[in-house]
């Protein structure tokens, strides 16, 4: 459990500086506008059928595992990172049969 919540507490605030290295280094050109492109990025995401339903799945199911980790007297932040991975996972299996049919 220390390695889910250890985890999720470096790679948040890493996962924001790859997201704006990654974002960063894709328009090298003066002429494009940065704040379009991540209007884009976002727009895109956000209307991906499959990124909401992992998205909401992920959601959905770290709040399950917090009202666990209360109920059973264990850590919150590690009940929520084992939730999101957990809820992560079975979204992406989710889109992967609804393709697969």
């Amino acid at each position: 459990m220390n390695g889910s919540r250890n985890g999720m507490l470096i790679g948040a605030p890493l996962g924001v500086l790859a997201t704006y290295g990654a974002m960063r280094s894709t328009s090298k050109k003066p002429d494009v506008d940065m704040d379009y492109e991540y209007f884009d990025r976002a727009y895109r995401l956000r209307h991906n059928r499959g990124q909401v339903r992992v998205d909401r799945a992920s959601i959905i199911v770290s709040g399950v595992g917090v009202a666990t980790a209360v109920a059973q007297g264990s850590s919150v932040l590690g009940g929520g990172a084992l939730g999101l991975a957990a809820g992560t996972l079975l979204g992406a299996v989710y889109n992967a049969t609804i393709k697969s049919q």
